[in-house]
């Protein structure tokens, strides 16, 4: 079954159906209750991403290096060449 994008889905008229049976305040409560869980589930969120930003600085640390010039650069790297002999 395909929706119309202005007709309601199953779930939202059985909630609406639901919510118009009961008294104005105690769907002010339930309303309250919904955006409370809607702000919970999104700092959840952030705090998940957070915690995953910090995890991952926290492993690869952060980049720090002295500036080199090209040059010390290809003597580093010369330097840390090794020679080995295989057997062929």
């Amino acid at each position: 079954m395909v929706n119309k994008i202005d007709e309601p889905f199953p779930l939202e008229e059985k909630v609406w159906t639901k919510l118009q049976l009961l008294p104005p305040a105690q769907q002010q409560i339930i309303l309250s209750y919904i955006e409370f869980l809607l702000f919970q589930a999104n700092q959840n969120s952030q705090d998940s991403s957070l915690d995953k930003q910090q995890m991952f600085l926290e492993t690869c640390g952060a980049w720090q290096d002295e500036p080199r010039t090209a040059e010390d650069l290809v003597k580093d790297i010369y330097s840390a060449r090794t020679v080995s002999s295989q057997d062929g």
